[in-house]
């Protein structure tokens, strides 16, 4: 059995909304401005997964896939992000989603043993910030909000006629706290230099995120940036022996390249 989250995620949606309510209404004079884009990337993971069998009981083996190897076992990928600001207060959120599949055959005593694993991974968050060092040389922001993280395998495996299958479902729902900084480059504001540092804990072991990048605006309404970012997650459920135990704990690191319009 799954266990229950320490957060509701729900309950700290609903709470991140009704502050968003309360910024916007002690801010009604403030000019709003809005951002949303998506963009391509490339993703390496290094470290350890690991779920409870049937047959051998819990195992952990070692992830090393660099960019060719997520590349060649996408089945799907997705994602999103965007802003609203009013000058002081900047409200960010993001979905992304990833559908790696991979399949093998094999011929024992003339059988054929067959084996499909999908590995569906959704991530999304909610974060607010608030500058407390402003001024002509950049902004330094303290974030804090909600992320959400899970992990969705299957696995079919077929001897000669017969077959069986099994799925899994595990979810982790943190709270972050970290800093933004945002640098413009030259007079005429068109570069910046951006970066980010976040840690999360509560239903995970505890997650930490670093994003560094350049933005190079295109007139009022588009930009593009790219940028590096590298994720460190420590998410468990259960221990060795439970019969929900799983274990996913990785670096992934991408570098992407990114797309937002403005109004």
């Amino acid at each position: 059995m799954i266990r229950e989250s320490r957060i509701d995620l729900k309950a700290a949606c609903v709470a991140l909304v009704s502050a968003s309510c309360f910024l916007g209404m002690h801010s009604a004079r403030a000019e709003w401005n809005f951002g949303i884009g998506t963009g391509v990337s490339q993703l390496n993971i290094e470290g350890d997964q690991g779920f409870n069998t049937q047959i051998a009981g819990p195992v952990v083996f070692p992830v090393d896939m660099d960019p060719d190897d997520v590349s060649d076992l996408m089945e799907s990928a997705f994602g999103f992000g965007g802003y609203a600001t009013n000058g002081t207060w900047v409200i960010q959120y993001s979905l992304v989603n990833l559908a790696l599949e991979g399949q093998a055959f094999q011929t024992v005593a003339d059988t054929t043993v067959g084996a499909r694993l999908g590995f569906d991974v959704t991530g999304a968050e909610v974060a607010f910030g608030y500058p407390i060092v402003q001024g002509e040389s950049g902004v330094l922001r303290v974030i804090f909000g909600v992320r959400y993280l899970e992990h969705d395998l299957s696995a079919d495996l077929s001897v000669g006629a017969n077959t069986a299958s099994r799925g899994v479902d595990y979810d982790w729902t943190d709270v972050l706290v970290g800093l933004t900084a945002d640098v413009p480059l030259g007079d005429d504001g068109k570069w910046s230099w951006n970066a980010r540092l976040d840690a999360s804990g509560g239903d995970s072991e505890g997650t930490t995120l670093f994003n560094t990048g350049l933005t190079r605006r295109f007139g009022e309404t588009w930009s593009a940036g790219i940028s590096v970012t590298s994720q460190d997650l420590d998410l468990e459920n259960g221990v060795p022996g439970d019969s929900d135990f799983y274990l996913y704990d990785a670096d992934e690191t991408s570098l992407g390249i990114n797309f937002l319009y403005h109004w």
